[in-house]
């Protein structure tokens, strides 16, 4: 009897394992193992690749327009930020975790005059919860303009309700000029979600009748909502080419809530393309009106912004001023996944996000990103389930063919341990070789692509831990299988050789 198997060495084990998967009977077996290996890692890989991509993008996307993520939050309807909170607020957003790239806080110059009555006028201030709504019908620069829309604040807001209560809906003031009556029509009340704090435009004519009433002490409002007709008034067509040549936006547009009726409001935004806000609101007012001016002969000098304040309304007041006041507060982010924490601790310092729809679009990027992962991981687990029956199969009719090979290796005296070492040898040989053709040929397809589209991706990018992450759970499944299937093979093969055949013959 031949001396046995391990006597010929590791060398032999190989060279036999080759040519036992070379062969006319072998090959076409092992070539479909091998193509099943690499093309299910190459579709694996490419598949599961789109959206780390598109992660990527967003993040760079992120990374280059740091202002493109942010949250924009109060203290509440109608209440300001006070320099103290200010600070607290500063802190506090900054804490490690929290992703925040800056904190920012827009207020504007609280202006009021002390009265003689004790009582203050402010100018310019945000239209306080339960201010009254009046409707100036007998202020019209032209008959084809809007009505202005004015907002009384408290202190002469009794006065006013009695005089409905007495009367057929309207309430008249008499013009300073004209010495001749002008309705106020009551539209409502604001709501306490009213929360805008844009620029509204109103007229002068509008402003002057109303701080040369009688009573003093009412503090009337300039910012307020707009009715739809205004629109026209406010934006002029001719403005369009203005506002590209400044890189300003177009005029937003938004909804609020007076009592059982919404109306709309419009304004100018003061800010460009790139989100860089107008150090000088009145200068670009003043701007749009030497525009208008210069190129169509429209004067705008009919609408403010703000109240002048340089005159009381009661004589031998002087004009006093606060801090400014805060009123909205912005909070930058770095990327998406901070941003449901970044409201909630907001939320906890007692302060209100206003923007609720970015929680809704964050549930949404969850939800499809989420939805399109599950889909692909199913796709794949199935395809890779295909592919491992495939393997299993074709090595176990590959190795049930090899019953002559083992009958011949027992008559060389060759143990049980030392065929089932053997074609573990094959297995091995297949495996190595289909997980290092699609390593290569999978890497060399994801340079392309990131040479292509993704350039500005560096390669520490591309080959991450997610990448090499698949390979190894790739690889180790897949050893798995071919271990198996070699047991179960080689186990049939070795079972029904007839190996006292060969030795009778002999």
């Amino acid at each position: 009897m031949s001396p046995g198997l391990p006597n010929l060495g590791v060398k032999f084990c190989l060279w036999f394992a080759w040519r036992d998967l070379t062969d006319k009977r072998s090959f076409h077996f092992s070539l479909g193992i091998f193509l099943s290996l690499v093309i299910t890692f190459m579709i694996l890989i490419l598949s599961l690749a789109a959206p780390e991509s598109m992660e990527m993008i967003r993040k760079r996307h992120l990374a280059a327009n740091p202002k493109a993520l942010s949250i924009e939050f109060d203290k509440g309807p109608m209440s300001y930020i006070s320099q103290e909170e200010k600070k607290f607020l500063e802190d506090s957003l900054q804490a490690p975790g929290l992703g925040v790239r800056g904190v920012f806080f827009y207020g504007e110059e609280n202006f009021y005059f002390p009265l003689k009555d004790g009582s203050k006028e402010y100018r310019g201030r945000i239209v306080q919860e339960e201010d009254l709504v009046l409707q100036a019908s007998g202020i019209q620069l032209d008959p084809v303009e809007g009505q202005p829309w004015i907002a009384l604040g408290l202190s002469v807001k009794k006065d006013v309700l009695e005089a409905w209560n007495q009367g057929a809906g309207e309430f008249k003031v008499n013009n300073p000029i004209t010495n001749m009556p002008v309705a106020l029509k009551m539209a409502g009340f604001f709501s306490k979600d009213f929360d805008s704090y844009g620029d509204f435009m109103i007229s002068k004519e509008a402003i002057s009748l109303l701080k040369n009433q009688p009573n003093p002490a009412s503090r009337w409002i300039v910012s307020g909502p707009l009715p739809d007709d205004w629109k026209t008034k406010i934006l002029p067509s001719q403005l369009v080419d203005y506002l590209e040549n400044k890189n300003l936006r177009k005029p937003s547009s938004e909804t609020r809530t007076l009592k059982g009726k919404e109306y709309k409001c419009w304004r100018l935004d003061s800010q460009n393309e790139k989100g860089e806000r107008l150090k000088d609101w009145l200068a670009h007012l003043n701007a749009i009106k030497i525009h208008m001016d210069n190129k169509y002969g429209k004067s705008m000098n009919d609408f403010v912004s703000i109240v002048d304040n340089e005159k009381p309304s009661a004589p031998d007041t002087q004009a006093l001023s606060r801090p400014p006041a805060l009123f909205l507060g912005v909070l930058y982010l770095k990327d998406l996944d901070f941003l449901s924490r970044a409201i909630q601790k907001v939320k906890s310092l007692g302060f209100r996000p206003l923007n609720p729809e970015a929680e809704a679009q964050l549930r949404e990027i969850h939800h499809s990103t989420s939805y399109n992962r599950t889909v692909l991981i199913a796709i794949n687990i199935g395809l890779i389930l295909v592919a491992a029956c495939s393997s299993f199969f074709l090595e176990f009719i590959r190795l049930k063919q090899k019953i002559a090979e083992v009958g011949l290796l027992k008559s060389f005296g060759a143990t049980e341990s030392s065929l089932l070492g053997i074609y573990l040898v094959e297995a091995l040989l297949i495996f190595l070789t289909g997980l290092i053709f699609s390593a290569g040929l999978s890497a060399l397809a994801v340079v392309g692509i990131r040479g292509a589209y993704f350039s500005w991706m560096s390669l520490g990018e591309v080959f991450d831990s997610t990448y090499f992450g698949f390979l190894a759970c790739f690889g180790i499944f897949n050893l798995m299988v071919v271990i198996g299937s070699t047991l179960v093979g080689s186990a049939e093969a070795r079972n029904n050789c007839p190996a006292h055949s060969l030795g009778k013959a002999e």
